[in-house]
């Protein structure tokens, strides 16, 4: 037994110790796949082929198994740290265990020297608190070393039949993540390009897209085949440093970028500008290139709700301002005309408006928010890839953009569509009311 045991045991203590997969005959219960991309490498390189997997292992702990050795792996390539091992983090729990052991020390020895019995109830409560956080800190981390001394002794396999291996690998499953974790939200900063990808794609920070809407309006009127990345570049800088958005993280602005898309025979530059946001490994595991594309159509979505909000509030208002002052007198005998035109504009406003705030705040403010207190509360990379996408998806189906509400979304397009024929028509009207209607009545006189 104790023969045939052991290729299985070296090839598992490689795996949960070093990441290594040493498997020349392809016994062991996990793969790995050489052909996969590094957009792909947490998701699909590696795999669990079930019918390799010892009767006397749970389900559960081979799925943990299988996942310290990924999170090993993905450390050492993507976290510049190619010696990785969980080795490493020995030291680390026997300065836990040390650490947790010198306060529980302390915090007995405050409690008996304390005569007060007011004060010796309050640490007396707080001792039995705070020790049984250490005890539970003290019981992992011995776990965790238990099982690593386990895997140096080559020579022991009773530990395979032992049930403690269930608790061990559970400790270690815990504290590989927790580093994982780690990792990612402090070195690579998650949080924070989350929070870019808010503000820029899904249009969060919005002073900075007031500016560049007001830069851009003109600009992306022209054909498509006239409109220049890098003349959009350059009012996107503009609107950055006049807006709160300069003062955020530098290494985000720096990946904020300006996409345009294939254009067509009667495109303009509304119908070809997108924001790009450039995601790099080894967070590409969880901003993915498929939720990246789907960012990108929920910011052309707002995007065009942005602008037809900016053309109500500002260029009808503004042009019938403009030419009311040009005409004087002559405005009068218009007036019930334009009267009714400005009545039409204000429910136009009023929808519009209203579709903005449901978007805004019922949509992407309530998910953002809901996705921010979940993500305190995670402790699992597959967890954290599994809600975000949950959030992505969510913010696509509640913003119409789906196929089951495919219908009511080409309504709301056509409903636009109409809306800029109507803008376009009263700034027709008007040029004809300021310039061709008084050479009329010039001739006839």
């Amino acid at each position: 037994m104790e023969t045939t045991s052991r290729p299985l045991f070296i090839i598992l203590s490689n795996w949960i110790l070093y990441g290594q997969l040493i498997d020349p005959y392809k016994e062991f219960f996990i793969e790995i796949r050489d052909d996969i991309n590094d957009n792909e490498i947490w998701t699909e390189r590696y795999n669990l082929i079930t019918t390799n997997i010892p009767m006397f292992l749970s389900k559960d702990v081979v799925i943990k198994i299988f996942e310290i050795g990924k999170c090993i792996n993905f450390i050492q390539k993507y976290f510049d740290e190619p010696n990785f091992s969980l080795m490493k983090l020995k030291k680390k729990f026997e300065e836990e265990i040390s650490k947790a052991e010198n306060n529980i020390n302390s915090n007995k020895m405050d409690l008996d020297s304390e005569k007060d019995k007011e004060n010796q109830m309050k640490l007396n409560y707080n001792f039995i608190n705070n020790n049984n956080n250490y005890s539970e800190n003290i019981l992992r981390y011995k776990k965790a070393l238990n099982l690593l001394q386990k895997f140096e002794d080559v020579n022991n396999l009773n530990f395979l039949i032992l049930p403690e291996i269930y608790s061990e690998i559970d400790a270690i499953h815990k504290e590989i993540n927790k580093e994982l974790m780690k990792i990612l939200f402090e070195k690579f900063k998650f949080m924070q390009h989350l929070q870019s990808i808010n503000a820029y794609l899904l249009l969060g920070q919005g002073d900075l897209w007031t500016y560049l809407m007001e830069l851009l309006y003109d600009e992306l009127k022209k054909p498509a085949n006239q409109i220049y990345k890098h003349n959009l570049l350059g009012f996107l800088d503009s609107a950055i440093k006049a807006s709160n958005a300069q003062y955020h993280d530098v290494e985000c602005l720096k990946k904020l970028n300006v996409k345009l898309l294939d254009s067509s025979m009667g495109d303009t530059g509304w119908d070809i500008f997108v924001m790009d946001y450039f995601i790099d490994s080894p967070l590409t595991c969880i901003f993915s290139k498929d939720l990246m594309q789907k960012y990108q159509t929920l910011f052309f979505f707002f995007w065009k709700i942005k602008r037809l909000e900016y053309t109500q509030n500002h260029q009808v208002w503004r042009n019938f301002m403009t030419y009311s002052h040009e005409f004087k007198q002559s405005w009068d005998s218009l007036r019930p005309f334009i009267h009714k035109s400005i009545l039409f504009n204000q429910k136009i406003m009023h929808f519009t408006s209203n579709l903005h705030s449901y978007f805004t705040l019922e949509v992407l403010e309530n998910q953002y928010k809901k996705l921010i207190t979940k993500i305190k509360k995670i402790e699992y990379l597959d967890d954290l890839i599994e809600l975000h996408k949950n959030f992505v998806e969510e913010v696509t189906n509640r913003s119409l953009l789906n196929y089951e509400n495919s219908l009511i979304y080409k309504k709301i397009i056509e409903i636009f569509d109409l809306i800029f024929r109507f803008k376009s028509s009263q700034v027709i009207n008007l040029i004809f009311l300021y310039l061709i209607l008084p050479k009329l009545i010039f001739r006839k006189f």
